[in-house]
């Protein structure tokens, strides 16, 4: 497998992936992929659809090359995240199995991204949010509080790192 950067702690990405693994989406909406490292993990699993929303499209070619192995539909949304066309487009993919937010990590951005994309998990769906703990570049914890409360969730916390960013939430619907 080629090597491509996550921005995510090895071990929390390992423990998000094994439960992914377990769940077999079918339907994945990705909000956020960078270089495409986590799209890629999720890529191994051979959902019958992938959607992703990104406002750079880095490495859109390979992610194309990929799902073609994997024989995935992807589905590539250019775009701000909290754009109107952009959740449109998201929709129109829907519901999803697996969502995976890791775009915007300040309050206001991450409660519009929660907003605009938590009614399109489907029953029994998850959906996974990364950066879940305060650092310099984002302010997600309080989010997360709120988002978990009254839900079936699950915190992944590498507590052995010394830069204290990262963690990954996941609520099930």
């Amino acid at each position: 497998m080629i090597d491509v950067e996550t921005l995510q702690h090895e071990w929390e990405l390992d423990r998000l992936v094994d439960l992914c693994e377990r769940a077999r989406p079918k339907r994945v909406l990705e909000i956020g992929s960078w270089e495409g490292g986590t799209l890629r993990r999720w890529l191994a699993f051979s959902p019958l659809r992938l959607a992703v929303v990104d406002d750079e499209m880095r490495g859109a070619n390979l992610w194309r090359a990929w799902a073609a192995v994997a024989g995935t539909h992807l589905h590539l949304i250019e775009g701000k995240s909290q754009d109107q066309g952009v959740i449109a487009a998201a929709v129109e993919h829907g519901p999803y199995d697996w969502i995976f937010l890791d775009a915007d990590h300040r309050y206001e951005a991450g409660k519009a991204d929660w907003a605009a994309y938590e009614p399109l998990i489907a029953p029994g769906g998850l959906f996974a949010m990364h950066d879940i703990r305060d650092y310099e570049h984002g302010n997600l914890s309080a989010l997360w509080q709120e988002i978990r409360r009254g839900r079936r969730s699950l915190e992944i916390l590498d507590l052995s790192v010394e830069e204290p960013w990262g963690g990954i939430g996941v609520v099930w619907n």
